[in-house]
């Protein structure tokens, strides 16, 4: 019965560690960048982190990824400048088989990643 308890705590340990998160681009980050973010988020929920995404300003700044998009609204086309910013993701969390889970959004501020207030559950 021992042997038992073992290798079901064994199994259940390894289909504990999560995938690594899928990074969206234009996001370009690291695997310390991704490591960082992953360590930030798992002190705030114990959900693994399944995706890390882009965030966009409306404004040009230092390090930003300038990429034009197209906006159609009724009936006109008009090109836009989206700036997305490198300092700044928007983090997905949930299990795999779960339909459920959060959304954070962190910053890279003085070399560390930090969730910030407000932006999450």
């Amino acid at each position: 019965m021992r042997h038992a308890a073992i290798i079901v705590l064994a199994v259940f340990a390894a289909s504990a560690v999560a995938a690594p998160p899928e990074v969206t681009p234009p996001l370009r980050l690291s695997p310390d960048n991704v490591r960082q973010i992953c360590q930030a988020v798992s002190r705030v929920t114990p959900q693994p982190v399944r995706s890390i995404n882009p965030v966009s300003s409306d404004h040009d700044a230092p390090g930003v990824i300038t990429e034009y998009a197209s906006l159609i609204t009724g009936g006109s086309f008009k090109r836009v400048k989206v700036f997305w910013r490198t300092d700044r993701v928007g983090v997905k969390t949930g299990y795999k088989d779960a339909t459920s889970g959060n959304a954070y959004e962190l910053q890279k501020i003085g070399g560390t990643w930090k969730v910030l207030p407000g932006k999450g559950p």
